[in-house]
């Protein structure tokens, strides 16, 4: 691969329907004007992820350039391939990152905001410097209306958190996510402000570790306040966790 999202282009098939995917020819549609073939080869796209999304990585590209596009109707379809995509191969997503966190950035109640953001979270599980420069789009994540954004918005964070020693995190809406309805987002925003080294959140976290109903909440506020102990003992880093 060649790091720009690409691999050799051919012909896909999907499994299960015998519905072959032209790679070449869908290719050339997403580069058309016209919306109803960009549309057409989105649909083809879907249909082969299910079974071989890796195939289908040569797209990545045509729908980064998508994004440049708000006006599409079919953002939100554009916006699911790249995710699907980026859990299949996040190294290849991870050069669209500056794009796709753009987008979410600008576009914080877009339908495709929230696909965008589980999309960034692949990509930073594997390639969290790609999204160094980006925490206040995935921080803008932590006020989705959907919980699986809110949730892959901390992740993301955390991962990038644990990556960059001198990370400047989004303090206040962590510690409203600390409250989150939501279980995963509480555990995902412990570990973000573990791995950011946000000692003065301890006695926020104290309360999760005390009073949280959740079992993997408060086991994750725990690691994160030992993780904050050693920092402030000794300034060492855990990689683990």
């Amino acid at each position: 691969m060649d790091g720009s999202g690409g691999q050799t282009v051919g012909r896909c098939r999907k499994r299960e329907s015998g519905v072959e995917l032209d790679l070449p020819a869908v290719l050339a549609r997403l580069d058309e004007p016209d919306p109803e073939a960009q549309q057409t080869a989105l649909e083809q796209i879907q249909e082969t992820l299910e079974d071989e999304p890796t195939r289908c990585l040569p797209t990545v590209p045509k729908l980064r350039a998508l994004l440049r596009q708000p006006d599409r109707a079919f953002l939100d379809q554009v916006a699911y391939c790249l995710a699907e995509l980026a859990a299949a191969s996040p190294t290849d997503v991870a050069p669209s990152a500056d794009a796709i966190a753009s987008f979410a950035a600008a576009h914080e109640s877009h339908e495709a905001t929230p696909d965008l953001l589980r999309c960034l979270a692949a990509v930073a599980a594997e390639r969290p410097a790609a999204l160094a420069a980006h925490v206040d789009a995935l921080a803008s994540g932590l006020e989705r209306d959907e919980p699986a954004a809110r949730a892959d918005a901390a992740k993301a964070i955390a991962r990038v958190a644990a990556d960059q020693n001198s990370l400047s995190l989004p303090r206040n809406r962590l510690l409203t996510a600390l409250e989150d309805e939501n279980p995963r987002v509480r555990a995902n925003a412990c570990a973000a402000l573990g791995h950011g080294n946000a000692t003065d959140t301890r006695e926020s976290l104290e309360v999760l570790v005390d009073d949280d109903p959740e079992s993997s909440v408060r086991e994750r506020a725990k690691w994160a306040l030992e993780r904050l102990a050693c920092r402030s003992v000794d300034g060492s880093v855990d990689t683990d966790g």
